[in-house]
């Protein structure tokens, strides 16, 4: 995609814009992507970046791979926990989170940490949000379904504790489950409606 083909009118009306490393990597995909944050941030919406890949990470090389954003008005930052280390040398989720938000400061920084839950980085908030022991069958889109789920809930109300422990339930549901569009079920549907989201 071309920066020329973006519906700017689209853009302008939108409340937020999600954008993946793998939409940065070449152009012209790289330069629509930046065209259609700005335009969005522009007209009131908010931003959020997934680096998508620890491998692409460690093969492009921190100061190259860190490039790729310059430029993205970045409002909430997703990475695993693979590659919160590759982009800060840390272990530690506390650590890692409080590098990026150096790096990030205007930033939410929700780091994804599988089986343990989230652990997420904002002005005055600072939490590890843990899920439970549930059935793990298939990771597949688990990550992405977690990204909108929080994105989602936290644009309704601005709670970023909501947003987490939201985001924590719909991924564990996706990896209870094979392939990365599961049909909604009934503990979806209970999901839902216990957040509120199905109202």
């Amino acid at each position: 995609m071309m920066p020329e083909d973006l519906s700017e009118e689209v853009l302008r009306a939108c409340d937020h814009v999600h954008i993946t490393a793998l939409s940065m990597f070449t152009n012209p995909p790289r330069a629509a992507a930046l065209r259609a944050t700005q335009l969005a941030k522009a007209a009131g919406a908010t931003v959020s970046f997934d680096p998508a890949s620890y491998q692409m990470i460690r093969q492009m090389g921190y100061d190259t791979f860190t490039r790729i954003p310059a430029g993205l008005p970045i409002d909430m930052l997703f990475p695993n926990r693979d590659e919160g280390e590759a982009l800060t040398g840390e272990r530690e989720p506390t650590a890692i989170t409080q590098r990026l938000r150096e790096r990030y400061p205007e930033a939410i920084v929700v780091l994804k940490l599988d089986r343990d839950g989230c652990y997420v980085m904002a002005d005055g908030h600072a939490q590890h949000y843990p899920t439970g022991d549930g059935l793990v069958i298939d990771a597949t889109g688990a990550g992405d379904a977690f990204d909108a789920a929080f994105i989602a809930r936290y644009l309704r109300d601005r709670d970023v504790a909501a947003a987490a422990r939201f985001a924590n339930a719909i991924g564990s549901w996706v990896v209870a489950r094979y392939g990365a569009r599961p049909p909604v079920d009934a503990q979806l549907a209970a999901i839902l409606a216990k957040d509120g989201a199905a109202e």
